[in-house]
C-alpha cells in the first residue's frame, strides 16, 4: 500500500543532497523508496539531513594566491586532507625579502559556492617536526572572509597553542558568516630560521555540535576587546609584489571610505573601495590590474585611502 509520504519523497532526497548529507544514507533511502519502504525511507532521509545539519564541512580550494613555500610544501596542503607528516605540511614565510621574510604569511581558499559557516578547524604541526623544528608552529593565525574576493573582513583572531596527540583545533566564530573565499593569515611565529613556519590542515564549518562546543572552550578564539584607536593605511604586504598585493586598513568609527590606486603622474588606474565600511580592521587585494581589468606594468604606484576627515598614502611597487 502506498502511504502518503510516498509523494514528498523526491522532495526529501533533493533536501538532502542540498544538505550535503551523507551520501551513503540518501543512496539507502533511495533502494528503501524502491522497495515500497516509504516509511524506513523518510526515517533514513530525516536521520541524514539531522546529522548534515549538525556539523558540515565546506570544501576550500587554494587559490593560487598565497605567500611563498618551501617546495612542495605548499598551500594546496593545508586542505588536502593529510594531518600527518611532511607530504600535508605547509611551510611559509612572508615575502618581503627587506624584512627577512618576517611578514605575515598568507593564502587565500575558495569555497566552492557561497556558504554560511561558523567555526574553523586548525592543525599547526605534523607529529614530525618536534626534534628539528618545534618553532615554526603557527601560533598566531587571523581569518578573514569575503564575498568577492577582494574586501575581506576580519572574523577571528587564533592563539594556538602545541598540538595534542594530533588533533584538529576546533574555533568557533563570532557570529555565523557568509562567504565566498577565506584568507588564512599566519602572524607568528617568525623567529626561527628565515622566518620559516607551518600548518598542517585548514577546515571551514558550520556546526551545532556539542562535541566542538566543548572542544572551543579549550581553545577559546582571543576577542577583539577594544576598537581601533586611529584612521590608518597599512603598508601593503607583499612588496614589492607581482601578480597580486595585500592592503589593509583600520577605521575608528563606521565611515564612507574611497581606497584608489594612482601612478606616478596622478592619472587614476582602479578604485579598490568606495562604500561605507564598519570600524574595524579591513584588508582588500589588488590584481595588479587598472579598472578594465588590464594588467599594469611593473613600476610605482600610490594608493590613497580618503575618509571623512582624513587621507592617507602608501606606495606599492609591482615588480615582473
Amino acid at each position: 500500500e502506498h502511504l502518503p509520504i510516498a509523494i514528498d519523497l523526491t522532495r526529501w532526497v533533493l533536501k538532502a543532497r542540498q544538505a550535503m548529507a551523507d551520501s551513503d544514507k540518501v543512496d539507502y533511502a533511495i533502494t528503501q523508496l524502491l522497495a515500497k519502504d516509504y516509511r524506513g525511507a523518510e526515517a533514513t532521509l530525516k536521520e541524514a539531513i539531522a546529522q548534515a545539519q549538525q556539523e558540515r564541512e565546506f570544501t576550500l580550494t587554494f587559490t593560487g594566491q598565497g605567500s611563498n613555500c618551501w617546495n612542495d610544501q605548499d598551500w594546496t596542503n593545508a586542505v588536502d586532507g593529510d594531518l600527518d607528516g611532511w607530504d600535508g605540511t605547509v611551510t611559509t614565510r612572508g615575502n618581503d625579502a627587506g624584512n627577512n621574510y618576517r611578514d605575515p604569511a598568507w593564502a587565500v581558499f575558495a569555497l566552492q559556492n557561497t556558504a554560511t559557516l561558523n567555526a574553523v578547524a586548525i592543525q599547526t604541526d605534523n607529529g614530525s617536526g618536534d626534534v628539528y623544528t618545534p618553532n615554526r608552529w603557527a601560533t598566531q593565525i587571523e581569518i578573514l572572509a569575503s564575498m568577492d574576493g577582494v574586501h575581506y573582513t576580519s572574523v577571528a583572531k587564533i592563539q594556538r597553542e602545541k598540538r595534542v596527540e594530533g588533533d584538529l583545533a576546533y574555533y568557533r566564530l563570532a557570529d555565523d558568516i557568509q562567504a565566498n573565499y577565506l584568507k588564512l593569515v599566519i602572524h607568528a611565529p617568525y623567529t626561527a630560521n628565515q622566518a620559516w613556519r607551518q600548518l598542517v590542515e585548514f577546515k571551514a564549518l558550520y556546526t551545532t555540535s556539542a562535541r566542538l562546543a566543548k572542544t572551543v572552550d579549550a581553545f577559546a578564539v582571543e576577542p577583539e576587546t577594544a576598537a581601533p584607536v586611529s584612521f590608518t593605511l597599512e603598508q601593503n604586504y607583499p612588496n614589492p609584489f607581482n601578480p597580486s598585493t595585500t592592503i589593509g586598513f583600520i577605521l575608528p568609527e563606521q565611515e564612507t571610505v574611497q581606497m584608489v590606486i594612482y601612478d606616478l603622474t596622478g592619472r587614476t588606474v582602479n578604485v579598490l573601495v568606495n562604500a561605507t565600511m564598519p570600524a574595524g580592521r579591513h584588508q582588500v587585494i589588488w590584481n595588479g590590474a587598472d579598472a578594465s581589468g588590464s594588467p599594469m606594468p611593473s613600476g610605482i604606484y600610490l594608493c590613497r585611502l580618503s575618509g571623512k576627515t582624513q587621507i592617507r598614502t602608501i606606495k606599492l611597487m609591482m615588480v615582473k
